[in-house]
């Protein structure tokens, strides 16, 4: 957005433009909403409600002839109003805090009842503004918001989010559905499955079918554990991590191992922490837990541990079909575990009885 210095007179006009967006490649303006001149008239202080920050404005003077923007501070969320002082500029922050920390008696929230807040910066030194002004652009991720709008590379890989704008995506279409301005527990609050509080819904099943239609059909998948082999984590930790995730409403928690099976619920060498799993298992009904499991021997262990309809993820789509007939005993990694091979061989001897295939004998099993 740019601010626009009014000249006096009968008739007002617009002498000049000034452009404060982060970035002039930008094609939105910042919800610029207040303005404040400095004591000495030399700098202009400009309110940008959509960047949370103050742009810094140096006004004409002997050295230049048009108003050069030096540099943003950070806010809170949304400033509002701005005031110049000799040594400090103060600051009014609509949103402040948010709708989350508003005064202990408060027994709800909404989105139009944030707690606001004030913010008393220093008029700042070319160092601190320099130091003051990454910190607004590493906030606002503006070096990625730039990154987005680079030229389109020719050629590129279908990916699920390309890089730039133009580049192509293995998506073909892609539905964005936006719920403003309502808090989770104002719509989701009485979910059952959800960490919510039914004190708080205003806005149930009856009055959003919809939302909890979506909520109720389409499940969430969490993870846990660490992908540095370097952090251990106890098992008690675990289990802690894996609850509140089931809690708050996740269909199944995945365990982790990354695509090498050397981390998390593996030593390095890829062998399976089966004290851990164990510990897991103790307080956590497995058929809520998907074990990944790149590594054959992995797959097998697991299988053999809790059965052909274990959950197992982080499978390299080269192994679908050979994990497969592991679940069904048709390797020998299980063979033994999942199939009955007294009854094979004794309906073998029969010529009339039924075969008993690797899927028979991996419904007996269960």
């Amino acid at each position: 957005m740019r601010t626009s210095p009014l000249s006096r007179g009968s008739t007002p006009k617009i002498p000049r433009a000034i452009l404060v967006r982060p970035d002039p490649s930008f094609a939105y303006g910042s919800a610029v909403d207040g303005l404040a001149l400095s004591k000495d008239g030399q700098k202009l202080f400009v309110a940008m409600g959509g960047n949370n920050a103050i742009a810094v404005v140096e006004l004409p003077n002997n050295q230049h002839t048009n108003s050069l923007l030096q540099g943003f501070l950070p806010t809170d969320w949304y400033p509002g109003a701005v005031l110049a002082a000799t040594n400090f500029i103060y600051v009014a922050n609509v949103k402040g805090l948010g709708t989350r920390f508003g005064p202990v008696a408060t027994k709800s929230w909404q989105i139009e009842a944030p707690l606001g807040t004030a913010n008393k910066i220093p008029i700042p030194t070319a160092d601190s503004l320099s130091k003051y002004t990454a910190q607004v652009f590493e906030d606002g991720r503006i070096p990625q918001i730039k990154q987005t709008q680079q030229p389109a590379h020719i050629g590129q890989v279908p990916v699920p989010v390309p890089a730039r704008v133009g580049e192509p995506s293995v998506f073909q279409h892609v539905l964005y559905i936006l719920k403003e301005n309502k808090t989770y527990d104002q719509v989701f609050g009485d979910i059952a499955q959800g960490n919510g509080n039914p004190g708080l819904c205003i806005y149930p099943q009856f009055v959003t079918p919809n939302h909890h239609a979506l909520a109720r059909d389409f499940v969430v998948f969490s993870e846990v554990g660490s992908k540095d082999a370097q952090h251990i984590i106890p098992p008690y930790r675990w289990v802690e991590m894996v609850e509140a995730d089931l809690a708050a409403g996740s269909w199944r928690v995945i365990c982790e191992a990354r695509e090498s099976g050397t981390v998390g619920i593996y030593h390095s060498n890829g062998e399976v922490k089966a004290g851990l799993i164990e510990e897991i298992v103790a307080r956590v009904d497995v058929s809520r837990l998907l074990f990944e499991a790149p590594q054959k021997a992995q797959q097998a262990w697991l299988v053999q541990k809790f059965g052909p309809n274990v959950n197992l993820g982080n499978i390299p789509s080269s192994d679908v079909i050979a994990l497969e007939t592991v679940r069904v005993g048709l390797r020998a990694d299980t063979m033994a575990d999942l199939f009955d091979v007294a009854s094979w061989n004794a309906r073998r001897a029969d010529p009339a009885a039924t075969p008993l295939t690797g899927a028979n004998a991996h419904r007996r099993s269960r």
